[in-house]
């Protein structure tokens, strides 16, 4: 699913204007893509739904994080498949660790690792983020409505 969901992104950007490239090895970035002289580079999670539901649960581990928030023009973004049809939710670094630090409090209280799992629901026609600590509009950052 996460070779499917890069090959769909990219031709995204491609309808974009977008140039893209693949970097010989992924160390953490998985698309290039150059528009105007401008390089921004992307890091996807891709999921089916959970059986039977309209939940998509990712992990972002927090080395790749706090790496991430060091390089220029770094983007996340959450490939939601629905169907045949991904849905993009392109977020910044900087966006994540805000609401990430909440939920690692919630997690350091209950014993659990300190990585950053969360859930994308789709509702009838809204995406909502879980675990509640996340404050996240999707809305506001998702590409293709």
């Amino acid at each position: 699913l996460d070779l499917y969901s890069e090959m769909k992104f990219s031709n995204y950007l491609e309808k974009q204007g977008y140039e893209v490239y693949f970097p010989h090895r992924d160390k953490g970035i998985d698309l290039i893509a150059i528009k105007n002289r401008k390089t921004s580079y992307y890091q996807l999670k891709a999921r089916n739904p959970e059986q039977n539901t309209q939940n998509f649960w990712f992990e972002v581990k927090t080395k790749k994080l706090d790496e991430s928030l060091y390089i220029p023009n770094f983007f996340w973004v959450f490939c939601v498949l629905l169907g045949k049809q991904f849905k993009y939710f392109k977020i910044t670094p900087k966006i994540l660790k805000e609401d990430w630090w909440k939920v690692r409090k919630n997690n350091a209280r209950e014993g659990r690792k300190n990585d950053f799992h969360f859930q994308i629901t789709k509702t009838e026609n809204w995406y909502e983020p879980k675990p509640k600590e996340i404050k996240i509009n999707l809305q506001k950052y998702l590409l293709n409505p």
